[in-house]
């Protein structure tokens, strides 16, 4: 399925679960949530994506290089990057 569609799907349902679930009874506040879930951009931001990839984590950890200590622990292709780099 194409992301921007499946985002749309989702900002859909989203819309609806907040129109039918919290619409208020009271007649003063009579399409309250209709009129909220019409602009977007006051409460909706993105659509973001994160693609978390299986990275293995390096044999090295924090201290890949001889000079500093990294914050986090290198995963294998940054170690092989850094090998290719440092040679």
């Amino acid at each position: 399925m194409l992301p921007s569609l499946l985002a749309r799907e989702i900002q859909d349902g989203l819309k609806h679960f907040l129109r039918t679930g919290f619409e208020p009874s009271d007649p003063l506040f009579a399409g309250v949530m209709q009129r909220f879930t019409e602009d977007e951009s006051r409460w909706m931001k993105g659509p973001y994506l994160q693609v978390g990839l299986p990275f293995r984590t390096g044999t090295r950890g924090k201290t890949f290089f001889d000079n500093f200590v990294t914050e986090h622990p290198g995963h294998v292709h940054q170690e092989l990057a850094w090998q290719r780099l440092s040679s």
